[in-house]
């Protein structure tokens, strides 16, 4: 069984997070900029880096749980990553909240709204896997 890789997609940048081997924690990994082609090279050498065998990827549902316009774009994005990587299961998981909580985590540990961009995205694909994570654990 190899890791997770858990995706936090925007039109701009995507945050990206990994799970240990264990599948029981979740880290942080880093953000990449949204640009076609270029992305899945690095997602590929990143899947392959870290023995990723399954993708979850932040679904953008509005808060009364219904589709959200951005769900098209990532369920167009979560079609070219089948396309990319075949072999791979992806999932698709709420994420509703997860970029108000990292950027709340930010802000209660100083990080200077300038390098928030930097990190916000890795770390609410990092709350996104936890998640799942510890629903699957339950």
């Amino acid at each position: 069984m190899g890791r997770i890789l858990s995706i936090d997609y925007g039109d701009r940048r995507v945050g990206l997070a990994v799970s240990d081997s264990a599948r029981i924690f979740s880290f942080p990994l880093k953000v990449l900029e949204n640009k076609p082609v270029k992305i899945f090279k690095e997602l590929g050498e990143l899947i392959t880096e870290k023995g990723i065998d399954l993708i979850i990827i932040g679904y953008p549902l509005r808060t009364d749980g219904e589709r959200s316009r951005t769900c098209d774009k990532v369920d167009d994005f979560m079609n070219k990553i089948n396309e990319y990587f075949p072999d791979l299961k992806i999932i698709s998981w709420d994420e509703r909240f997860t970029s108000k909580m990292a950027n709340d985590v930010l802000v209660d540990h100083s990080v200077h709204w300038s390098k928030r961009k930097s990190v916000a995205d890795a770390i609410a694909a990092s709350l996104i896997l936890q998640n799942y994570l510890e629903s699957v654990k339950s």
